[in-house]
């Protein structure tokens, strides 16, 4: 009699919480290819969560109509935590910026180690190209394939989605516009800014910002950082340290004068120098 009423206790306890809504929910957040009664996939929603509240990164594409085109570009910055939060930190050992091709970079903001991961595949898919074709990999063939090895993830069985946001710079040729794109945990690309250098007077810029940006208004930063004129590679490079520092507020700083030194990378990618990283 025990023992009967013991297992009616457990069923009880099984089946109850499906009874519920909450309940009928939790059946699938663990299902990548399951939709649930809203009609979302809820692993792939939590992995796009995860991949926006990730470090912020400010992406800057410059084009100049002047004969001078050392400006000319794309170029990216991140504050670096890790290094703010002790003295004796060097370094986090991440390549948040990596050069794939001449023409193109691959950045991320997320899940680390998720980051590193596509990066690696994003290299992968250049070098088997260019062993095959021997020609580079074109941009849209890049974007193709990391889209597919991120969607893929979605309904992988015993797998679950990346939980980080990918950041590619192309490069142009001339007229041809430098544009940033990013891939989000679904695979899905989109265009995130893009300058055409014939259609700019005298200097023109296209931004964007990806991460988490602490509920700042990122939409008037990027018609604000649009609307300055760069002279110099230093101007753009001081302008993105200083929105790159204004989302350092998470309390690892225990003084406000030390905010000021906060340390930012700054990844400028253009044909004459290729990517150069600098602190």
């Amino acid at each position: 009699m025990r023992r009967l009423i013991l297992k009616v206790a457990i069923l009880l306890h099984t089946l109850l919480p499906l009874a519920t809504a909450d309940g009928v929910s939790d059946r699938h957040s663990y299902s990548l290819s399951t939709f649930n009664p809203s009609g979302d996939l809820v692993q792939v929603a939590h992995a796009v969560t995860a991949s926006q509240s990730g470090v912020p990164v400010v992406a800057l594409s410059f084009s100049s109509s002047r004969d001078d085109k050392e400006l000319d570009g794309i170029y990216f910055a991140s504050p670096q935590r890790l290094l703010a939060s002790s003295p004796l930190v060097l370094g986090d050992g991440t390549p948040r910026f990596v050069q794939i091709t001449d023409s193109i970079c691959v950045g991320h903001t997320g899940v680390t180690s998720d980051g590193r991961a596509l990066i690696t595949k994003a290299t992968e898919l250049a070098l088997r190209h260019r062993y095959v074709y021997g020609k580079e990999i074109t941009q849209e063939e890049l974007l193709a394939g990391l889209s597919a090895e991120m969607q893929s993830y979605t309904h992988k069985p015993g797998c679950r989605p990346y939980g980080s946001l990918i950041v590619v710079g192309c490069l142009g040729r001339e007229d041809d516009e430098h544009a940033v794109f990013q891939i989000d945990p679904s695979g899905t690309i989109r265009l995130l800014a893009a300058l055409h250098g014939s259609h700019v007077e005298e200097t023109g810029t296209s931004a964007a910002f990806v991460g988490n940006w602490n509920a700042h208004d990122t939409l008037s930063m990027k018609r604000e950082l649009e609307r300055r004129k760069f002279e110099s590679e230093e101007q753009i490079q001081s302008a993105l340290a200083e929105l790159a520092r204004a989302t350092y507020d998470d309390g690892v700083l225990s003084g406000k004068q030390e905010e000021k030194y906060t340390p930012v990378m700054i990844a400028s990618f253009s044909r004459r120098k290729g990517l150069q990283i600098t602190k």
